[in-house]
């Protein structure tokens, strides 16, 4: 009986380790259809800008709040100048100033739009909104208006 307790032992268990009976993925039972896990979109970063339309969703914005200041929008630009409530001179480049773009589906008035268009060289507007700040450091700081309350044309920067 002692020599049969070991023979039995070594024939269930040849089964159960490497090179002899089954592997582990032999003994795994398939309950239905694999499906890939779903696209992740990459971490919030810094943004460069001008920001492209809907790039705002992979930037790392702040919470909104509401802002007032100045709007600058040139050739090649479009500055917001917190706190400003008048047409600046030409250095308004060397204050705070951040870049200002708008959220998907927000745009000035097409009326206001018209006169901001008229201004010749680089045009000032009077602008409230409720926006984000871009927080990532070493970035392009960058507002995003994510609602218009108001806004009114100053005239030709630097006149």
């Amino acid at each position: 009986m002692r020599l049969l307790l070991p023979l039995l032992l070594l024939a269930v268990c040849s089964g159960c380790g490497p090179g002899g009976g089954r592997t582990s993925d032999e003994n795994r039972i398939a309950v239905g259809p694999v499906t890939p896990p779903p696209p992740q979109r990459p971490p919030a970063g810094p943004c460069v800008a001008p920001l492209p339309p809907g790039a705002e969703a992979n930037c790392d914005f702040g919470a909104q709040e509401r802002m007032r200041g100045v709007w600058v929008r040139g050739f090649e630009q479009s500055n917001f100048l917190p706190g400003e409530t008048a047409t600046p001179d030409m250095n308004y480049a060397q204050r705070d100033h951040f870049w200002l773009t708008f959220a998907d589906g927000v745009a000035p008035d097409p009326a206001l739009r018209a006169d901001f268009d008229k201004v010749r060289g680089t045009a000032a507007a009077a602008i409230e909104f409720v926006g984000r700040r871009s927080r990532a450091p070493g970035a392009s700081p960058i507002v995003i208006v994510d609602r218009i309350i108001s806004m009114r044309v100053l005239g030709e920067v630097g006149s």
